[in-house]
């Protein structure tokens, strides 16, 4: 009922603002006050002019780019809805901190996603108390908590944007730029993924950056978040080898081995108000009353309750302890937030229901969270680590520390990568959710004090000499001292890009406004996320980086070749552009073109682009049996073309009815083409494939321009010419084939295959004289010789083969050229 009114009242107060607000514009500020007597009214009034002085059209246009792209007056959405959605009508403010300004400090950022009394912003309040020794600190809160309080009295600047409901990249992106200006940020700690979004608007403000990724990869969505998040950040540091092995996949392999591991030192949880009559106080003296005799052994697990941290897999711990020990006074204790059998169906009910089950009401406990975790340890025997994912939790740390056993799965946790560094604390780290295991070692060490102490003494001996705080900071500021000079390099070769048309955004990506795709490009090379991506047609960043040394000098190969005067050299491709004129040359070139045309519904497209060159040439065309008929049709529209058809099996995809049904014609000409009817199915994505056709297809015969034509003249005016295809803007390499082109390269007598990555005519599409393939020709493929139906997507000889052909080119003797058509790339 108080939530219905109080709905209520604030949809009636918003009208009021929305009345108000328009009396103001027709009438003028001095006539509407005229109007008011009533004082309630009248404060509700000067709430609106409040409003009004604060509000900041500019910002909130550039905050809100759908609001400014509808041509709405900014303040008029503002008040209508804006106020409603939780948009912020101006920037948000600093608030100072309890320290002041040191003038022989530099001044720096520390990022918490929020300030809730949980591990990563309980880390981040202790990096704050190390880094205030060395630097003035400016906090930024992306979300309130109840620990907000402790940041404020331990910092210079505090700035809460979470205040509006709304976190969203322009608003931060706007933020983080008022701070640069401002205060000159010599470097940025962004504490957890969840920070993620303050990343990019650092990285294009050149602020050095480190990433500390606390979280898993497998439970964080969305998915891209990780991968995005190594891309901008200038240094990316986890706290064990788990997490950072869960982040490894076939996108981040090549950045996270510029990552860096570094446990956390142990955290000192901010104590709000202990209250003395707290649950957990009168719960640890019922155990006491109830177990004196003797003492009970109390297993601790903590965390909030949710299947990841294995809260049942704990029951279930206890449920096997009873059973091979019914007479022992073993009391499990789990402590967190989240345990309501009442109103939580996912989980905390079937908890509930296991401990009915297991009938463990004597020997189980939940508790809530609490602040006085030290009273909570003083009664603890036995920390349990039940988690089936946790990186390097702080209440495992605090229990090393203080030589508590503790227990914990492999696989699971950072905390077992700590204690299997010895031979009798690994035997805590139990197979994975082995739980009879995990009971086994409880009712041991309740067994044997002697072992018992054992353990003791090598785990907070162990502890003690790896999780320290200072150390730990000290070790985070080493790391991102030395980003420093990359980012200054980095903002250099940004702007040498800038000013150089040679940087292609339409090629590289198409869809992001110039300076942006800049940024984006040079933190590629750093942070080794989606550096396969081409900055112009032809050039080969890996190529000049060998023979450069860009990797060692720190800096980006395609701004460093453009500042050398853009040398000429292997790394670098003829090109062969859209815009080019023409040489009118008599063309006396015999010219074919093979169209493998397995999906006869894409043939016209293909004719149709033909015919918009001048080049005659003649059409070998090859089919499958049951599309004969559909074939004959379409072709009868083009009776002016010269064509040939031959039906063949559905094997070797497109190159076999090429090395195979049209070997011997196709021999007979001087230039030949090879184009097929793509769909491209195991993608699973019918856009990306239409794209990427349109591309090969403009990029080949044409449709803007003449591009077939273009291709011929290159030919016919440069002899040694030998091979053209499509510049795809992803460098592509070897991939799943190096083994079958090994093979297939011993056969054709060339020479040790290059590594890494290279331009190869991606697709299978190409232009090329006979004599620059003809080894591959003379191999003489049957039939026989090509994999059967159905293929995988990487891994074949036909596979092989399209990555071979510019090395058999080079060869014979022959050079490549690709293309370019502006403004289309995939």
């Amino acid at each position: 009922m108080n939530y219905i009114m109080n709905l209520f009242f604030q949809m009636i107060v918003l009208r009021i603002k929305n009345r108000i607000h328009f009396l103001i514009n027709k009438h003028g500020l001095i006539k509407y006050k005229n109007m008011f007597t009533n004082k309630q009214t009248l404060s509700t009034s000067a709430m609106a002019i409040s409003i009004s002085n604060d509000f900041d059209e500019q910002y909130y246009l550039a905050s809100n780019p759908d609001v400014a792209a509808s041509k709405q007056n900014a303040y008029d959405h503002f008040i209508r809805y804006g106020i409603a959605e939780g948009r912020s009508g101006c920037p948000p403010k600093f608030k100072p901190g309890a320290n002041k300004f040191c003038e022989h400090k530099e001044t720096i950022l520390l990022v918490s996603h929020d300030a809730s009394r949980t591990g990563a912003p309980i880390l981040a309040f202790n990096i704050l108390q190390e880094l205030n020794k060395q630097f003035n600190v400016i906090i930024l809160l992306l979300k309130g908590g109840n620990i907000a309080q402790f940041f404020e009295e331990n910092c210079y600047k505090i700035m809460n944007p979470g205040a509006s409901r709304l976190i969203k990249a322009e608003p931060i992106k706007n933020l983080i730029e008022q701070i640069n200006q401002k205060y000159k940020i010599k470097f940025c700690i962004v504490n957890s993924i969840e920070s993620h979004i303050t990343l990019q608007p650092l990285a294009e403000n050149f602020i050095p950056s480190l990433l500390l990724i606390h979280e898993f990869y497998v439970y964080t969505r969305p998915s891209d978040k990780f991968i995005e998040s190594l891309l901008w950040a200038g240094i990316t540091a986890f706290p064990a080898k788990i997490v950072q092995d869960n982040a490894l996949n076939n996108n981040t392999a090549m950045a996270i081995k510029n990552t860096h591991i570094t446990p956390q030192g142990q955290s000192q949880i901010p104590i709000l108000k202990i209250d003395t009559e707290s649950r957990f106080v009168n719960l640890s003296s019922q155990i006491f009353s109830k177990h004196s005799k003797p003492k009970p052994f109390i297993v601790l697990g903590a965390g909030t309750v949710q299947y990841r941290k294995g809260v049942d897999l704990f029951i279930a711990t206890a449920a096997e302890i009873r059973k091979l020990r019914p007479d022992y006074k073993i009391i499990m204790l789990w402590v967190g937030y989240g345990y309501d059998p009442e109103q939580d169906t996912s989980y905390s009910c079937y908890l509930s229901e296991q401990l009915q089950c297991f009938d463990l009401q004597n020997s189980f406990e939940f508790i809530n969270e609490t602040s006085d975790l030290q009273s909570l340890y003083d009664i603890t025997s036995v920390f349990y680590l039940s988690s089936r994912l946790d990186p390097l939790p702080n209440v495992a740390i605090d229990t090393m520390m203080l030589g508590i056993p503790t227990i914990c799965f492999d696989k699971g946790t950072g905390v077992a990568e700590f204690l299997l560094q010895d031979n009798d604390t690994a035997n805590c780290v139990i197979p994975f959710m082995n739980f009879i295991e995990s009971a086994r070692l409880i009712i041991s060490l309740y067994e044997s004090p002697e072992y018992y102490l054992i353990l003791s003494k090598k785990i907070k001996q162990m502890a003690q000499s790896t999780f320290n705080m200072k150390q730990y900071v000290t070790k985070l500021t080493t790391l991102i001292k030395q980003n420093i000079n990359v980012t200054q390099q980095e903002a250099l070769d940004c702007n040498t890009l800038q000013e150089s048309r040679d940087f292609l955004e339409h090629f590289c990506t198409p869809t992001i406004p110039r300076k942006q795709a800049i940024r984006r490009y040079i933190r590629t090379w750093h942070s080794k996320i989606g550096v396969y991506r081409k900055p112009a047609p032809g050039f080969n960043r890996f190529i000049y980086d060998i023979h450069h040394q860009c990797t060692q000098r720190q800096v980006e190969p395609f701004a460093d070749y453009i500042r050398a005067g853009k040398p000429p050299g292997p790394w670098q491709d003829t090109v062969i552009k859209s815009t080019d004129s023409m040489r009118h040359i008599k063309n006396d070139l015999k010219i074919a073109i093979h169209i493998h045309a397995y999906y006869p519904e894409l043939l016209p497209e293909i004719m149709d682009r033909i015919l918009l060159n001048h080049s005659k040439c003649k059409c070998l065309i090859s089919a499958t049996t049951i599309n004969e008929k559909k074939i004959q049709s379409i072709l009868k529209k083009y009776n002016s073309t010269h064509f040939e058809l031959k039906m063949v099996p559905n094997i070797g995809r497109d190159l076999g009815p090429f090395l195979t049904a049209f070997s011997e014609e196709l021999q007979q000409y001087d230039i030949i083409g090879h184009i097929h009817t793509k769909k491209s199915l195991a993608l699973n994505d019918s856009e990306i494939v239409q794209k990427w056709v349109h591309f090969l297809l403009e990029n080949l015969l044409g449709g803007q321009h003449k591009m077939m034509d273009k291709i011929i003249n290159k030919f016919k005016t440069e002899p040694k010419l030998g091979l053209v295809f499509a510049d795809d803007p992803n460098l592509c390499g070897w991939d799943a084939n190096k083994s079958i082109a090994d093979e297939l390269a011993r056969q054709l007598g060339l020479s040790p295959l290059p590594e890494g990555r290279f331009s190869f005519p991606i697709g299978t599409m190409f232009w090329t004289r006979p004599d620059a393939i003809k080894p591959l020709f003379d191999m003489g493929w049957t039939w026989d010789m090509y994999p059967e139906e159905p293929l995988p997507y990487d891994g074949t000889v036909l596979h092989a083969i399209e990555r071979l052909i510019p090395i058999i080119v080079s060869h014979q003797g022959y050079h490549q050229a690709v293309t370019y058509v502006t403004d289309v790339s995939r």
